[in-house]
């Protein structure tokens, strides 16, 4: 496993605009023989193990039972970021493959796999960023230190887009039902960051799914899209 990240302009008094314009790569390698993880690919999570959803998430693709990884995988990415006081811009370029089996095929066959994200986020209330990390507002609702000025806290305008792909071979080669799913996802996310404090994180977010094909979201029902209206809490500590 290994992660690179730079931030070539951070000392430059020329490019000052692009001191946090971060690139940077990473990869994994390793050898497989066990069960599938994931055992089910979906879009929202929201489940503490990923081979268990929550209700409100919806798969796209689930393994038929007695599939197993076996061999090897790679898993791999080219990641930008840029931070330019109250806005970041975060994107992920992701690819590799994995090898997997069933009783009646034992010998793995390579399956590939891709997608990409971009993100966007752009602070309401001014405060600046220069990376990802725990956010401290300018006036907290919930004031931590004695000399905080008390106000409604920072709000996070934020966007993604997403996609994954998943090569053929998971259905040519009987690892899952094509019938009943796709191995293609996007997904689009538009929503509201609040930060009462720099401990509290509230997150409120419309996401829509469309389906490379229509996939079974009930017994009998096919769908090609869905879409989901998110909150979420997360504390600090």
């Amino acid at each position: 496993m290994g992660y690179v990240n730079a931030r070539p302009f951070q000392e430059s008094g020329v490019w000052r605009f692009a001191r946090f314009l971060n690139i940077g790569s990473s990869v994994a390698y390793g050898r497989q023989d066990q069960n599938p993880v994931p055992a089910t690919f979906r879009i929202g999570a929201g489940s503490p193990d990923a081979n268990i959803p929550s209700i409100a998430t919806v798969p796209f693709l689930i393994f038929n039972p007695g599939v197993v990884e076996r061999g090897d995988r790679v898993i791999g990415s080219v990641h930008s970021a840029y931070f330019l006081n109250s806005l970041s811009v975060i994107g992920e370029w992701q690819y590799g493959y994995g090898g997997y089996a069933t009783s009646q095929q034992p010998d793995a066959i390579r399956v590939p796999f891709g997608g990409y994200y971009l993100a966007v986020g752009y602070f309401l209330t001014g405060e600046h960023v220069e990376r990802r990390t725990r956010i401290k507002p300018l006036r907290p609702l919930i004031p931590v230190d004695k000399e905080d000025v008390r106000g409604f806290g920072a709000w996070e305008l934020a966007g993604r887009v997403s996609e994954m792909t998943i090569g053929n071979s998971v259905f040519t080669g009987g690892f899952a039902d094509p019938q009943l799913w796709t191995n293609r996802a996007t997904t689009t996310e538009l929503g509201l960051n609040w930060y009462p404090n720099e401990y509290l994180k509230v997150s409120t977010f419309w996401l829509h799914g469309e389906f490379g094909s229509p996939v079974q979201y009930r017994p009998g029902q096919l769908r090609n899209n869905t879409d989901m209206f998110w909150m979420r809490c997360q504390l600090y500590f």
